[in-house]
């Protein structure tokens, strides 16, 4: 890995943030570091997993997260920015399927209070890129359930489609809508064989591994969720991390399965939410769950038929109390959990832009993603980097103002 290295992150103002170049550098928002993964590609709009949220500031979201306790958010340890206490620059998490200006149903927002990175993560590398936020106030919907299993390259893991989910930016950096996308992983980490000619490999045991033609995570999607099926149920199997430069190729995501759970996630849990039976810990409380919507995680299994409590993370079958269109019909939302494929899952034909992702530039021109750039002198690393500082001050700018991004979005404002 010596051959790979990230900018410098204590450059706060500059290289430290950086994402899709915005059409005028001074107005538009981008991201905080050029490795945030986002804009799901080659996917659907997904109107159902709204334990699937934006991670972010007063200006909106950054990053993409997972709800995985009432007060707990999973993200990526690269969102947090170095040296902004007490959260890493970190204070508002977004709830909603929409997060653009002018939405139809404002997202509702809670403050975030303190966030911490896995004390295993590495800036070189990515290694072990998770990071535990605490809320305020509990959010105003269910957890999502973690894989309690330790992944591997047999076929339980390699071969299945997983769901990746995140709120990306556009070129202007304006959030967009929570998209899905369904594909497989390529290898479980360690490897040393994968993404040699992306520079997104090898990868180690803290690691994911894509590669899908014409699906892929790209800007804003850092941190989002990477969900396996376990009877019938979405579990949380990792946190998109990083990729190639345009997001065309290949993708690497931080393991969140029983390794990092033991070692990291769950011991966040229970120090945020001490003494409460109901949070997510691997054990099913049946008292937590009175209706309308699943409070216990662990639960969730159980509750996947008509029983008057609503357990988004279903999908085989999709739970009847959870109001809504037929997830595996043509809705514009993608259910990889659907028995059949849903039509909404298949990505457009090949030269055809995804509906709201960002389209590969003209040579030349970046054309939206850059992730871990690569070292060296080149002409391409050279393009990358004069990009990152483009993008760096419109995110800048963006902070500096304190310009919103629209609609003022419900906020929910209690401490602890």
């Amino acid at each position: 890995m010596s051959g790979r290295h990230l900018w410098p992150l204590s450059l706060l103002a500059l290289t430290a943030l950086s994402g899709c170049a915005p059409r005028d550098a001074l107005e538009g928002a981008a991201e905080r570091v050029g490795e945030h993964r986002a804009a799901i590609l080659g996917g659907a709009l997904d109107a159902a997993r709204d334990y699937a949220v934006g991670v972010g500031d007063e200006g909106g979201a950054f990053c993409s997260g997972v709800l995985v306790a009432r007060r707990v958010v999973l993200t990526a340890a690269h969102c947090l920015e170095p040296g902004a206490e007490p959260g890493g620059g970190i204070t508002r998490i977004y709830f909603g399927e929409d997060l653009r200006p002018g939405a139809a149903r404002p997202p509702a927002v809670v403050r975030a209070v303190a966030a911490v990175r896995h004390p295993g993560f590495d800036e070189a590398t990515f290694s072990s890129d998770l990071a535990i936020v605490e809320l305020a106030a509990a959010a105003p919907v269910a957890p999502a359930p973690l894989l309690r299993e330790t992944m591997d390259g047999g076929p339980r893991y390699v071969g299945p489609r997983l769901a990746f989910v995140g709120h990306g930016i556009d070129e202007a950096g304006i959030s967009l809508a929570r998209r899905v996308a369904a594909f497989p992983i390529a290898a479980v980490g360690p490897a040393d064989d994968v993404g040699l000619d992306t520079d997104s490999g090898p990868i180690d045991a803290t690691q994911l591994y894509a590669r899908s033609p014409g699906a892929n995570t790209c800007f804003g999607d850092s941190g989002g969720p990477v969900l396996l099926a376990r009877g019938g149920v979405e579990r949380v199997a990792g946190v998109i991390s990083y990729g190639d430069a345009h997001c065309e190729i290949d993708g690497v995501s931080a393991r969140a399965d029983a390794p990092a759970i033991e070692a990291f996630i769950q011991p966040e849990i229970d120090r945020i939410e001490a003494g409460d039976p109901c949070r997510g810990d691997g054990i099913c409380d049946a008292s937590c769950d009175v209706g309308p919507t699943l409070t216990d995680p662990d639960c969730a299994e159980a509750h996947c038929g008509e029983d008057g409590i609503c357990a988004v993370a279903c999908v085989d079958p999709v739970d009847p109390d959870c109001a809504g269109p037929d997830r595996c019909g043509p809705d514009g939302a993608c259910d990889p959990g659907c028995p059949d494929i849903d039509a909404d899952c298949v990505p457009p034909p090949d030269g055809e832009a995804a509906a709201g992702g960002p389209e590969a530039g003209a040579p030349g021109e970046p054309g939206g993603c850059a992730l871990r750039p690569s070292g060296g002198d080149g002409e391409a690393a050279r393009r990358r980097r004069g990009w990152l500082v483009v993008a760096a001050l419109g995110a800048w700018a963006r902070r500096r103002s304190g310009r919103g991004r629209g609609g003022r979005p419900t906020e929910i404002l209690l401490e602890k």
